[in-house]
């Protein structure tokens, strides 16, 4: 948004009048900005719909053939992608005319009267254009503040169980970045881009530190431990994946649907699946687990293998490239493994770079 600054701005001018067109764009270029014209209602909403993001302020002629001003403005207003869309509306009618006073109450910001005055036209721009970068700047600070207190729920929650478990260290820390990492790639090249967006990469970033967030339902003499677990023990632990499955259902439910607690409960609950079927809690196979669950499956993995503990010794990044090689296909998804091997230095670095994080 250009604020109350004109140079730069893309204009859309909807008006049937040629003439009164070409003033429009000549008063609106003379300040720097740019324009682009549409000659009836319909192709008008067309082009705010595709360049949606792009414009900065539409001039809308109320009495346009086929879609009117006033049905116009109450279509941009109807549709989440487009409603913000400042409008102004010309008009050859008086101010007290039912028609202008149904587009203002349709939603549009304000409206001039023909024949267009650039001084007038110039005011009202600016004035609505900076309006808009106010509110867009709030709603900015407000999602800003939000992200950070919803990042801050979301480390807590996982640092509840992590506390739990006081061999893990800089565990999360290292699996957000891992998971990042592999996101990131993945969504840039290969089959799985069409499946991730920059909204994936970012909830799998946040929402990875919970996968073990069920371990808080473990008790204390098995989750603590100090050596290897017998096979009973073991299989109480593993209920951590259900039990963590359940308790982010809850949460998303009492959040009434949230993506990315829905990611995190994906992650928790299926985050030890292997891709030949043989994990658990479910027996998933292949792309039945979700995407963002073979990720962590193998970042976790990983991060286990490297990483020292009261029974056993860390095992050196070359060695567990290869283990994660060898289990292509039947622990891991084949295309997350050659993402890995594609990249796996950088999970070196990381580990090097978060060993001694407090």
């Amino acid at each position: 948004m250009m604020g109350d600054n004109l140079k730069n701005a893309l204009v859309l001018i909807a008006d049937e009048s040629v003439p009164n067109a070409e003033l429009l764009e000549s008063i609106f270029q003379e300040q720097g900005a740019r324009t682009i014209t549409a000659s009836c209602g319909e192709e008008a909403l067309g082009i705010v719909k595709e360049r949606s993001q792009e414009i900065d302020l539409t001039v809308f002629d109320i009495s346009m053939p086929g879609l009117d001003g006033v049905q116009f403005t109450g279509k941009v207003r109807a549709e989440p992608d487009i409603e913000q869309t400042p409008i102004i509306l010309t008009t050859t009618e008086d101010n007290n005319s039912s028609a202008l006073e149904l587009g203002l109450e349709a939603g549009a910001n304000d409206y001039v009267q023909k024949p267009i005055v650039a001084r007038e036209i110039l005011l009202r721009s600016r004035s609505i254009l900076r309006q808009s970068a106010m509110r867009e700047l709030q709603v900015v600070e407000l999602t800003n503040e939000i992200i950070g207190h919803r990042d801050v729920a979301m480390f807590g929650w996982a640092k509840i169980a992590e506390y739990r478990d006081p061999e893990t260290g800089s565990h999360l820390k290292r699996i957000q970045e891992y998971t990042y990492l592999l996101a990131k790639r993945l969504a840039s090249e290969g089959p799985y881009k069409e499946q991730m967006d920059s909204g994936f990469i970012f909830n799998i970033y946040a929402a990875s530190p919970l996968h073990d967030i069920g371990k808080v339902g473990i008790v204390d003499d098995i989750l603590l431990k100090p050596g290897r677990l017998t096979p009973e023990e073991f299989e109480i632990m593993k209920t951590h994946a259900e039990k963590g499955g359940k308790i982010l259902d809850e949460a998303n439910r009492r959040l009434g649907g949230s993506p990315l607690i829905a990611m995190a409960r994906d992650i928790a609950l299926c985050h030890h699946e292997k891709w030949d079927g043989s994990g658990y809690p479910q027996g998933l196979k292949g792309e039945e687990i979700p995407l963002c669950a073979r990720i962590m499956a193998l970042a976790d993995v990983y991060d286990a293998l490297v990483a020292k503990r009261v029974y056993k010794e860390a095992i050196e990044h070359e060695d567990v490239l290869e283990i994660i090689l060898e289990g292509s296909g039947s622990h891991f998804d084949p295309i997350v493994v050659r993402t890995f091997a594609e990249i796996s230095e950088k999970f070196a670095t990381i580990k090097e770079r978060l060993k001694e994080l407090p």
